[in-house]
């Protein structure tokens, strides 16, 4: 991410109007080898582009591969992740299942993801016959 005060504010003001007008989405992206059947939206492609973040999108989809972090397990219809800046350098990833009960915390030691906090919703992908196939990362618009 740019160290340019400018240029970092226009990116910045990119992410909010994606965030602003990310209202549904009509186009999934596919997440990757690693996370086969898992998608996320236009909106956090968007940001992702933008902010140069796609690491976020599979920091988060690396927790929910089946087997890789027991807390997620259990079952719950939605999931939220939030990002966190910290005023020492990196950043605090962590999920919670919307009740205030964190399944996931992580360090991140560095990050220039140019916003203070930012969330991403996922929730569970079905296939034809019903069964979950992956996940899809969302914008909380999006939802």
């Amino acid at each position: 991410m740019p160290e340019h005060t400018e240029e970092k504010q226009a990116i910045i003001n990119k992410i909010r109007e994606i965030e602003a007008h990310a209202h549904g989405s009509m186009t999934f992206y596919a997440a990757g080898p690693l996370f086969r059947g898992s998608v996320y939206t236009e909106g956090v492609q968007a940001v992702a582009k933008a902010a140069g973040a796609f690491w976020l999108c599979d920091e988060i989809l690396s927790h929910h591969k089946v087997g890789n972090n027991p807390s997620l397990r259990v079952k719950h219809e939605e999931y939220f992740w939030k990002l966190e800046l910290k005023a020492s350098g990196g950043a605090r990833l962590f999920c919670d299942d919307g009740n205030g009960n964190v399944h996931v915390e992580q360090n991140i030691p560095y990050t220039d993801f140019p916003l203070d906090n930012f969330r991403i919703w996922v929730g569970p992908r079905y296939n034809e016959v019903q069964e979950q196939c992956g996940w899809t990362l969302m914008l909380p618009g999006e939802r």
